[in-house]
């Protein structure tokens, strides 16, 4: 096989059901590796999400995640204190890839998109999530600073949905996935974490 320019191309592997050619004039030390999630190893970072207009994300058994308001003492709660765990991606995209988790009497809920794009707290087996082999995971999520404070998640396994705020009614609100454009401002895509202080 040869390409428009005629550099010989000669079957390297296959992986992922993709099969792989390499230039005969490339370097042969060259090497296809899997797209995945490593665990950084790095202390998770504890802090509040808050929605734009200062609303705490809060845990509700079952598995739900809603926004309300919080009074200094409510929002020091456990159900509104959530880590996030930085990880590596062998993709290189300039975001970084994170899991948000909280705990939930004694267990370890993770934030995961389902299938039918809703969002919950599930449990998950920590050890487990130390390496996860794909390119996308329900569990993981792209973070990137939008504004000074400000972050928005996109979800590694539907690309384009981000976590959001959505009006369940005038007291009520919970977070979704929503598709957001690029280059389109959606305040209620966007996120304030604050470092938890005792």
């Amino acid at each position: 096989m040869a390409t428009c320019k005629e550099v010989p191309l000669a079957f390297f592997q296959t992986l992922n059901n993709s099969i792989y050619f390499r230039d005969s004039e490339c370097d042969s030390g060259c090497e296809i590796q899997e797209d995945s999630f490593r665990n950084a190893r790095k202390t998770p970072k504890s802090c509040w999400i808050q929605s734009l207009d200062q609303k705490f994300l809060v845990f509700k058994a079952p598995g739900n995640l809603e926004f309300e308001s919080r009074t200094l003492i409510e929002q020091k709660e456990p159900d509104s204190t959530f880590s996030i765990q930085i990880y590596n991606d062998t993709n290189i995209s300039g975001r970084q890839p994170v899991m948000i988790n909280v705990a939930d009497d004694g267990k370890k809920l993770t934030v995961t998109c389902q299938e039918n794009k809703e969002v919950s707290a599930e449990e998950m087996d920590p050890n487990g999530l130390n390496m996860i082999n794909g390119a996308g995971h329900k569990a993981i999520f792209s973070w990137e600073q939008c504004n000074p404070g400000k972050y928005m998640f996109e979800s590694t396994l539907f690309p384009g949905f981000f976590l959001a705020l959505e009006e369940a009614d005038a007291c009520l609100h919970k977070l979704v996935l929503r598709r957001v454009a690029r280059d389109e401002v959606d305040e209620s895509a966007m996120f304030m974490l604050t470092t938890c202080s005792s």
